[in-house]
């Protein structure tokens, strides 16, 4: 549990203060709107840096949604994350060697059940496909993966990518393109 939370250290910290601190906005339905959370993980200035940060790159589709775990904080056991598990489908391993099944562990809500939204990133569905940057969570009890920050996921639309910043970055790697963007990280 210490190694994996490890990886996940800055973003826990960051929801756990969103948490204590947020506040519910509810819209006309009374399903309550996502909170915005922001994460204090690094952001990559290269392909090169992005890359070399991640264990595995692929090109996968979502086949699976299920719920994760609650991640909480040692003081405040009502303080915390809880996280959902999205089953890939790997067409195309970019980087490194993908295992089988990939599940990729992704932060969800609050403890209490109010939705977040970390660094930008919304949630992605079944059939949705993506070029995934990964980190290994390190734990053979929980054998799952992590995006590495916010420029670690880069959805597919027909013959476009959309992502969930808009640093120097993740705007120069939407404009290659799917097909652009795999062959650059394979030619590395």
């Amino acid at each position: 549990m210490r190694r994996r939370l490890g990886r996940w250290a800055p973003a826990v910290a960051i929801v756990v203060v969103a948490g204590v601190a947020g506040v519910l906005r509810l819209s006309g339905d009374d399903e309550p709107d996502p909170e915005a959370v922001q994460s204090s993980a690094a952001v990559f200035e290269t392909l090169d840096d992005l890359v070399a940060a991640s264990d595995l790159v692929v090109v996968g589709t979502i086949t699976d949604v299920a719920d994760g775990r609650t991640i909480t904080s040692p003081g405040d056991p009502g303080a915390g994350i809880r996280t959902r598990l999205v089953e890939l489908d790997v067409t195309d391993a970019l980087h490194g060697d993908a295992p089988d099944p990939l599940v990729v562990e992704e932060a969800n809500a609050f403890a209490d059940g109010a939705p977040i939204v970390l660094d930008g990133m919304t949630e992605l569905h079944d059939g949705d496909t993506a070029i995934w940057f990964l980190v290994a969570g390190g734990s053979d009890a929980m054998p799952y993966y992590a995006v590495v920050n916010s420029q670690g996921r880069f959805q597919i639309m027909g013959d476009s990518l959309t992502a969930s910043g808009d640093d120097a970055l993740s705007l120069e790697l939407v404009a290659l393109g799917p097909d652009g963007l795999a062959a650059a990280i394979t030619e590395l």
